[in-house]
């Protein structure tokens, strides 16, 4: 048996009756065209000599995954859900005092922040290893150096609570070998933690932030054909001991991201 397949897959064609012709190619649409002659085999205007058993395999081949592996008519995107750690100086204590609310300033030590959050994250395949994608970050904080209201006319009050949001613009580049993939990133953008205040007949919040210019290295696990596991950790260039570590979920629209 001869395989001759070309982009599609096989078609098994028994040409032992010694004649005739069967054109149109393998699945019986455009492209590879063949007739076939007794032990011969013409495609596409050349000869191919039959095997002895008079079988040959003529039409298109399929790629790696297969046509139900790649949704061609959508660019390759990824959905991502993730989890992880940030570290980073407390903005307040970096920014010294801020305006407040009520008579209040805001004011911070100098101290780092700890905080876990959830990134959401949407990636879009281009030429190649690229990508480029949105990162949107929500999470509170777990430990921060005290945060204080202070007022000439009323009691001193503590930040209650802190909720960090960030938001990022990514680029990146991933390189697969069997189910393992690594890749760099570079995320810029900005994040703010939002400390909240509440006592002594007093309730406010006040915002703090920075900009964010983080470089990242990946690494992922493909647990399927279209999802993903993997983590990633990098460190803000723009603020002296900020950086974070995550793990993520990742769902694909083409099979081992199209690649």
């Amino acid at each position: 048996m001869r395989d001759h397949r070309g982009p599609r897959g096989p078609v098994i064609r028994d040409h032992r009756t010694g004649g005739g012709s069967d054109g149109g190619g393998g699945d019986g649409g455009s492209g590879g065209n063949y007739a076939s002659y007794g032990d011969e085999l013409v495609l596409d205007g050349g000869y191919s000599n039959c095997c002895a058993g008079g079988y040959d395999v003529v039409g298109y081949g399929a790629d790696g995954y297969g046509s139900w592996g790649r949704a061609l008519q959508l660019p390759h995107f990824a959905f991502e859900f993730g989890t992880g750690m940030r570290r980073f100086a407390d903005p307040v204590g970096t920014m010294n005092t801020l305006a407040g609310e009520g008579g209040y300033d805001v004011v911070g030590g100098a101290g780092v922040d700890s905080a876990v959050t959830t990134q959401m994250r949407m990636l879009v395949g281009l030429s190649g290893p690229l990508y480029i994608g949105v990162e949107g970050e929500i999470g509170g904080l777990v430990s921060a150096p005290p945060i204080r209201a202070v007022s000439e006319r009323l009691p001193t009050m503590e930040a209650r609570s802190g909720m960090v949001l960030g938001a990022t613009a990514l680029v990146g580049a991933m390189w697969r070998t069997g189910r393992s993939a690594l890749g760099i990133e570079l995320a810029a953008g900005g994040r703010s933690v939002v400390y909240e205040f509440d006592g002594h007949g007093a309730k406010f919040a006040t915002t703090a932030g920075g900009a964010v210019v983080e470089p990242r290295v990946r690494a992922e696990y493909w647990l399927s054909p279209w999802f993903a596991a993997g983590a990633m950790a990098g460190a803000n260039v723009v603020a002296s001991g900020d950086w974070m570590a995550a793990g993520y979920l990742s769902v694909h629209t083409r099979a081992f991201g199209g690649r």
